[in-house]
């Protein structure tokens, strides 16, 4: 565990001193990692996804400079079927280090969770405090032991296709004493905007 703090706080430090200026809101660590560590499997994180949410206008020539320095690229080109309305302005990965970088545009990371993540026991972050919350489907789906899948109004039937297909198998396997159950699609007054909770 001690590597693993080591490596969170790392990133969350080169986050607030590389974009110093840039962001509205602190960085969030979101989703598989945070998961892990709250249901008590940390030793099974694989990679940490931090969520970063930038100022209106910053420049891609600053934001790909600051990336280009850190040693990561540019794999926006996976997520070209990203919803309309969906905030992310980039996505930036270093795969030795196993770290990914999502860049919003001017939405506060616990936002894009709540719209955007369609699975409910993903659905938790960690600020750069160490502060760790979760909605409400991730604390009921933890009670129920269920990997529930639940496409959002905002979600395209390529990424509810994604999903089953790729996503949903990797989590049911890290957690076979789950259920996996795939919900109706639901619209943004059935459960988004619900309160966060201290797992």
């Amino acid at each position: 565990m001690n590597e693993l703090a080591d490596k969170i706080w790392e990133n969350f430090q080169t986050i607030e001193d590389k974009f110093d200026g840039l962001t509205n809101y602190p960085p969030y660590l979101a989703g598989g990692a945070v998961r892990d560590m709250v249901l008590g499997i940390p030793e099974q994180v694989k990679d940490l996804d931090f969520y970063i949410s930038l100022k209106r206008p910053v420049s891609d020539f600053s934001i790909t400079a600051v990336m280009k320095g850190l040693e990561m690229h540019n794999v926006l080109d996976t997520y070209t079927n990203l919803e309309g309305g969906n905030p992310i302005h980039s996505v930036w990965t270093n795969k030795e280090r196993d770290v990914e970088y999502i860049l919003l545009r001017n939405t506060h990371p616990m936002l894009y969770v709540d719209e955007f993540f369609d699975i409910g026991i993903c659905e938790a972050v960690m600020d750069n405090e160490g502060d760790i919350e979760v909605t409400s489907r991730f604390m009921q789906d933890r009670e129920d032991k269920l990997i529930k899948l639940r496409p959002k109004e905002k979600h395209s039937m390529h990424t509810v296709g994604k999903a089953i297909i790729d996503h949903l198998p990797r989590v049911v396997k890290k957690y076979p004493e789950y259920n996996s159950v795939i919900q109706p699609q639901i619209t943004l007054t059935e459960g988004v905007g619900m309160p966060w909770y201290k797992p």
